[in-house]
């Protein structure tokens, strides 16, 4: 990016590079991969706690108290209901954020390249593909729409 530019961009108020930005807007798909972890987590505790559902079986805790193994369960899969809760909440704030800073942009192309890539978690190739564009033209265009997105 050359000083002109750079200079522009912090009088204009953005004062992201591209990497920032291509960082921020990959944190949604991050985001998105937490979530998924946490809802498999939850799914293997709810699947022991059924198993678990008709037993009186009680082991010893590690102070000598007896502990049931199905309220072990149920308190983890509460904490992980929580736990995913507040990560959909960051992942539905973060999505808003970049899908109204793309929604901003002027170019529909712009527009297209970077929701199929940062909010569909689509490659490059794939763009091109679906867009109907060389590979090299989704580069371009991609490298435009992070200079000309305005986040934050």
């Amino acid at each position: 990016m050359t000083n002109k530019r750079k200079t522009m961009e912090v009088v204009m108020g953005d004062v992201m590079s591209r990497a920032e930005k291509t960082e921020r807007m990959r944190r949604y798909g991050s985001s998105l991969r937490e979530v998924r972890r946490l809802g498999e987590e939850m799914a293997r505790w709810r699947s022991m706690a059924e198993g678990l559902g008709g037993s009186i079986l009680t082991h010893l805790g590690k102070q000598g108290t007896q502990r049931n193994p199905l309220e072990e369960s149920v308190e983890r899969i509460v904490l992980l209901e929580e736990e995913l809760a507040g990560k959909l909440d960051a992942a539905l704030r973060l999505r808003r954020e970049v899908d109204g800073a793309i929604g901003r942009l002027c170019d529909v192309r712009l527009r297209d390249v970077l929701r199929l890539r940062y909010l569909d978690g689509r490659s490059l190739a794939h763009i091109a593909e679906e867009m109907g564009y060389s590979e090299r033209q989704v580069f371009n265009l991609h490298r435009q729409a992070l200079d000309a997105v305005k986040l934050g």
